[in-house]
């Protein structure tokens, strides 16, 4: 069985509609975003329920979404010392990344995850590539990747390093789930 997933490029979403100002706030990070934004996590949110396009569906939530939690469309910034005091969120609205994918399997014939090297690779797949194994200070916070099966069926791939993040998103995830809008 050939696996294969077909990519576009990756765009960056900004908030939508754009703010009539520009936003001059810096969040400082947590105790816990400091430990995290370093390492940002991948995670696989599976649907099977059919979602109509779902990539430009939630791509256009997405857009919404960042109005409302803008500081996950901003870069970290640190300050002038070494040290991680003084790291925060610049609120720039400069976007996440996105990318809209389409597999060419059926996404039964995947779900059982194991950790051969296959499997490994399907899930490098299923989520935005990243070349570092950390982020960066400028680095997008968060990126998305959208892959659509033939069956109907999406995956949702998050990457990701801070908490603030997660729960917007998953209140935004929620709410699509029952035919509403972020």
């Amino acid at each position: 069985m050939s696996l294969v997933v077909r990519k576009s490029s990756p765009v960056v979403i900004r908030p939508s509609p754009e703010p009539a100002t520009t936003r001059a706030v810096t969040i400082k990070l947590s105790s816990l975003d400091k430990s995290l934004y370093k390492e940002p996590t991948t995670s696989l949110l599976v649907f099977e329920a059919p979602l109509h396009n779902a990539a430009e569906t939630i791509r256009a939530a997405l857009s919404r979404a960042l109005v409302h939690y803008y500081p996950i469309a901003g870069r970290i910034v640190a300050g002038a010392g070494d040290d991680d005091d003084d790291v925060h969120i610049e609120c720039n609205d400069e976007g996440v990344v996105f990318v809209a994918a389409s597999a060419s399997y059926a996404l039964k014939e995947v779900l059982c995850f194991d950790r051969s090297p296959g499997a490994r690779k399907l899930l490098d797949e299923l989520a935005v590539y990243y070349p570092a194994m950390t982020c960066g200070h400028g680095d997008p916070l968060l990126q998305m990747q959208v892959t659509e099966f033939p069956c109907g069926a999406f995956v949702l791939g998050v990457r990701g390093g801070l908490s603030v993040q997660w729960e917007g998103w998953g209140q935004c995830v929620l709410g699509l789930g029952q035919g509403g809008a972020c």
